[in-house]
Parts: structure tokens; C-alpha cells; sequence
């Protein structure tokens, strides 16, 4: 089975792709008009272009994360726990909830019920296979341990 790209790689093949298309459009752009000093010319446009890009969407991160910093604050109102959920800590006694708000949704779960408890395993960073980056041990909704290669 094929690896599932993640947010970013996805993001960097639209921009490759989006950059290789205005580089082709400006050779045949400089091909019909002839000249180096137009290519130099939508070359910087390009570089322009993309900065532009980029900077909106690091706004709109920034942004993001201070909403998201700001709704954490209220459900928990504890700084210490919405800073490592923040920076994608992982600890023991961190709540299944706190786990998916610093880290997402598993790309899998191992789940066993017992008589007394509930033991799951979040995969993430999957590897091919049944092969995971890192696995995080829950009992009752809560770390008690992670693998993390």
C-alpha cells in the first residue's frame, strides 16, 4: 500500500508544481517575445509571487495557533499543559483527548478490552507495513508509556 503524504508534503508538491508551471509558461512566454532580460524580468515576479504566498500563509498559521492556544487556555486553563500540547509533548497521565489535540488522530489503534481496563495503542508516522514512527500506550484514556523511533 502506497504512504499516505502528510499536510506538508502535499503543500510542497502544489508549490513545486505551481512554480515548474509559471517557469514553463515563461520560457514559452520568453520564446515568443525573445530576450534573456524578460525571463529575468518574470523571474523576479516569480520570486515575488512566492514570497507573497508565503508570508499570507504564515499569517494564517500564526494566527491559527494563537486561536488554538487561546481555546486550550479555556477548556484547561493550565499553562503548563496547553504549552506541551503546543509543542507535541507527550507525558504520562496526558488524557486521550490531550493526546489528539497535540498530535491529531492516530493513522491507527490496537484496541483491547479486559475485565478491568482498556488498553489501546495510537500509531503515528506510519512506515509501511505495521511499521509506526511512534506508538503511545493508553490504559483507561490515559499514557502510560510511548515507542518513539
Amino acid at each position: 500500500m502506497a504512504k499516505k503524504m502528510t499536510k506538508k508534503e502535499t503543500e510542497g508538491v502544489i508549490y513545486l508544481a505551481l512554480i515548474g508551471g509559471v517557469i514553463w509558461l515563461a520560457v514559452k512566454f520568453t520564446e515568443v517575445l525573445g530576450g534573456i532580460e524578460n525571463l529575468i524580468i518574470i523571474g523576479i515576479v516569480i520570486v515575488f509571487i512566492v514570497a507573497l504566498v508565503k508570508f499570507l500563509s504564515w499569517g494564517n498559521a500564526k494566527k491559527a495557533r494563537a486561536e488554538k492556544r487561546n481555546k486550550l487556555m479555556q477548556k484547561y486553563n493550565d499553562e503548563n499543559i496547553v504549552n506541551n500540547i503546543m509543542n507535541q509533548t507527550i507525558w504520562q497521565g496526558q488524557t486521550s483527548d490531550q493526546v489528539a489535540e497535540s498530535l491529531g488522530q492516530a493513522e491507527d489503534i490496537d484496541q483491547k478490552v479486559l475485565k478491568t481496563k482498556k488498553k489501546e495503542i495510537w500509531k503515528y508516522g506510519s512506515e509501511g507495513g505495521n511499521r509506526y514512527q511512534l506508538r503511545i500506550t493508553l490504559e483507561n484514556d490515559v499514557v502510560v508509556g510511548w515507542d518513539q523511533r
